[in-house]
Parts: structure tokens; sequence; C-alpha cells
């Protein structure tokens, strides 16, 4: 995961439909080439999220997956 993140957005608090709204406006605002860096704690959330992604435009950049928690970074295209 050598890309930097532009913005950071830690989800680990935030239950399936809303951190996915919050994933969609945080997304929406990036500017092309940004990274976002996302954190979630639920493994609901993260496969809601990769399931997701499929309707965005971006690349996923890096993956790190810990004991409590996983971080994401995807780049806009």
């Amino acid at each position: 995961m050598n890309a930097v993140a532009d913005e950071i957005l830690d989800l680990r608090d935030s239950i399936g439909p809303v951190a996915l709204l919050e994933f969609s406006k945080v997304f929406r605002e990036l500017l092309p080439n940004q990274v976002l860096e996302i954190v979630v704690g639920d493994i609901d959330v993260k496969n809601d999220l990769f399931k997701v992604l499929k309707a965005f435009s971006c690349e996923i950049v890096g993956v790190d997956e810990q004991e409590t928690f996983c971080r994401i970074k995807l780049r806009k295209h």
C-alpha cells in the first residue's frame, strides 16, 4: 500500500447502509487520481463495499487486512 491517501474515511463505527452512503459521498467529491483510504471494522461492510465499487470508476491500489479492521485504498479514475 504505497499510495499516499488524499482522504481517509473511517467507517469502523458505521453500520452497512450508512457506511455505503458515507463512502459514496466522499468518493464523489474526490478529484481524478486522488486516493481514498477507507478503514472498516465489520466484515459485512467490507463485503458490501466491494460489491458497490463496481459502480464507481476506481482502481484498488491496496488492501491491508488486520485482525480487527481492514484498510482499503482506492484511486479515482
